[in-house]
């Protein structure tokens, strides 16, 4: 047998990933085969092996597989050497015969960038509303730049999200855990995932996630991973966060100390739980005073 190894490609952007390999090969017999195996890296430094096509069985890339279907079809990349600033390849001819080799020629690396699409469980929709402190649903889908869902795009991924920020009563958004709830801490606590450091498990390119918001706003959510981002157009989700409902009423810009008899003006804010200013509130107001006089 024989192998050549090509010079290493820097595809110059964080969220490229290879998406199929061909190349022409002559004097294939029984006895004579030619093949290839990738390999990848995000930084040049840090590499993954070389190996073909995903393998199911094998959790990490497989580096006694390798891509043998010259037309570059049926044959996915491992789903770890996606995304992939760099890639590598390594051509190998075998012989049985002891008369020669085939020969291996014109190899094409095609690659694509990735991207994070946010959107409601249908998959199409890219805004709605939902109440402070209450779960939302975000379905979020690896996807080409055609637009189609790199379905090979699996196992569990760090995700950093942004666009939504902490309320005015210190509570932090997150994501809810398997129960679906959104705590009512200003801290994650519990089974809760950090917005900016969430551990979620992708499945054929996509995951859903439950999103808490505690800040009244339009949030507009956006994902990185890795290097993949949600930067292209429309592909962030926008969440409008409406008033979870009054639940307190704050007295303040008093006159303190005030001589008795002198009138002094007075400020009530309406609150939701999370500190948001129910600024609607049009409520009748009733006032008390611990003063006997």
């Amino acid at each position: 047998s024989a192998s050549l190894t090509s010079s290493k490609f820097d595809t110059t952007a964080a969220n490229s990933f290879v998406a199929s390999l061909t190349w022409t090969e002559t004097g294939i017999t029984a006895a004579r085969d030619a093949k290839l195996r990738i390999r990848t890296s995000p930084d040049n430094v840090t590499w993954s092996n070389y190996c073909g096509p995903d393998n199911a069985n094998v959790a990490n890339c497989d580096s006694a597989s390798y891509f043998t279907n010259n037309g570059g079809t049926g044959e996915p990349i491992d789903n770890i050497q996606i995304p992939a600033k760099w890639f590598q390849y390594q051509g190998t001819l075998t012989s049985t015969d002891g008369s020669g080799t085939a020969t291996l020629d014109n190899i094409n690396i095609n690659y694509d960038t990735a991207y994070f699409k946010l959107t409601q469980t249908d998959g199409v929709t890219t805004s709605d509303s939902v109440n402070a402190g209450t779960a939302y649903p975000v379905k979020i889908t690896a996807i080409d730049s055609t637009p189609a869902a790199v379905t090979k795009y699996a196992g569990d991924k760090t995700l950093v999200f942004s666009g939504v920020t902490t309320s005015a009563g210190g509570y932090v958004p997150r994501l809810a855990g398997p129960d679906g709830i959104c705590t009512t801490t200003t801290t994650v606590t519990g089974d809760d995932l950090s917005f900016t450091n969430a551990l979620v498990t992708f499945t054929n390119g996509t995951a859903t996630v439950n999103v808490c918001a505690y800040k009244a706003e339009a949030a507009a959510i956006g994902l990185t991973s890795g290097g993949i981002p949600s930067t292209a157009p429309g592909n962030n989700f926008t969440l409008t966060v409406n008033l979870a409902g009054v639940a307190t009423l704050t007295v303040d810009q008093i006159t303190d100390p005030v001589a008795a008899g002198t009138a002094s003006n007075v400020r009530v804010t309406a609150k939701d739980t999370y500190g948001n200013t129910a600024t609607g509130y049009l409520g009748t107001i009733t006032f008390s005073s611990s003063d006997a006089q």
